[in-house]
């Protein structure tokens, strides 16, 4: 999972909400974390909604992945 690529967060935001891909699909740690200068990784998770299909976390990409967030995430891999 070293090797996800990293997003903005107006890049997410604009992802979150284009119409391809259904509305609200990625959510964020807390909103405490989103800061226009931070950069996110996006991790699948096993959770989905009838609207948008797979559930995605956004993580601060400086965030070492620990095996208690895959397990509070939800997160597959």
């Amino acid at each position: 999972m070293d090797n996800l690529r990293t997003f903005s967060n107006i890049q997410l935001q604009v992802m979150n909400y284009d119409q391809k891909y259904g509305s609200d699909w990625i959510t964020y740690e807390t909103n405490n974390h989103i800061n226009k200068n931070n950069d996110y990784k996006l991790y699948a998770t096993g959770d989905y909604n009838m609207s948008s299909g797979r559930i995605y976390i956004a993580l601060p990409a400086n965030k070492a992945l620990t095996h208690s967030d895959k397990i509070k995430y939800n997160i597959i891999g």
